[in-house]
């Protein structure tokens, strides 16, 4: 079977990273999974979290992923440590490559689902990377839903995005990490938010560079770049919302449901 490089996310955000991933590695072949049905991740508990991803993991694996994007920073901060070591391929997240990038501020503003802020993730990674830097997080609970839903421009999304970053530009921070993969379809308006005030910073180029050379030692193929999908949801919804996420419908979209409520 041809190796691949399987991509997850609970929905539409991991394009996202898709995007940046096939710019770097435009002759790989990608598997890219979006759980819709059981979206959104940041409402979900641990356990639930660590089901799905287990599952989605499994499901790629069988189709032919040699390593595994976890595009998804709820599942990166919940799942990832838990099954780093119990599934039989590579995974790579999107926390650590974030602190990576935003190694030049000395303080940090972080948007994230409300389950990414309550798993500390980010601040015990600044911890791990033996910064001095300060962190200060906000849960963005009205973000992914708009997004799903094809909303990127408008008064609810500048409303939402300026409570949420209001209280991280008051504390003076350097840097604002996106860290949900929904949110750099926001970036647009959220610049304009934070100008002059603080860098936007979306991890998605980051994690591309660490998949490039993971995709290296592993030796896989590099020949004619192909994308293929699969949704736990309606198909042709995803179809439709990655078609004005990527500028480009995908001609294919698989509806695979893998278990739970």
């Amino acid at each position: 079977m041809e190796k691949a490089i399987g991509i997850y996310d609970s929905g539409v955000g991991g394009l996202s990273v898709l995007r940046e991933l096939t710019k770097q590695l435009p002759h790989h072949k990608f598997l890219y999974y979006a759980d819709t049905a059981h979206m959104p991740y940041g409402e979900r508990s641990q356990q639930e979290i660590i089901t799905f991803s287990k599952q989605i993991i499994d499901f790629l694996s069988r189709q032919g992923a040699a390593m595994i994007v976890v595009a998804c920073n709820t599942s990166s901060a919940i799942a990832l440590p838990t099954l780093i070591s119990r599934v039989s391929v590579p995974l790579l997240g999107m926390i650590e490559p974030a602190v990576s990038a935003a190694g030049d501020y000395k303080s940090l503003g972080l948007l994230a689902t409300a389950a990414t802020v309550a798993s500390g993730a980010y601040a015990k990674a600044v911890a791990r990377a033996g910064s001095v830097q300060k962190i200060y997080s906000v849960a963005c609970p009205k973000l992914v839903p708009l997004v799903e839903k094809g909303i990127f421009h408008g008064p609810q999304v500048r409303s939402a995005l300026t409570e949420y970053t209001a209280p991280l530009l008051a504390l003076g921070v350097e840097c604002i990490i996106l860290g949900c993969t929904h949110y750099p379809f926001l970036k647009e308006e959220l610049t304009e938010i934070a100008a002059g005030k603080a860098e936007i910073l979306d991890p998605a180029r980051e994690v591309a560079k660490r998949a490039a050379l993971m995709a290296q030692s592993l030796f896989l193929p590099a020949e004619e770049g192909s994308v293929y999908y699969y949704t736990s949801g309606s198909a042709q919804g995803f179809k439709e919302l990655a078609g004005k996420l990527l500028g480009t419908e995908p001609q294919s979209v698989s509806r695979v449901f893998l278990g739970g409520e």
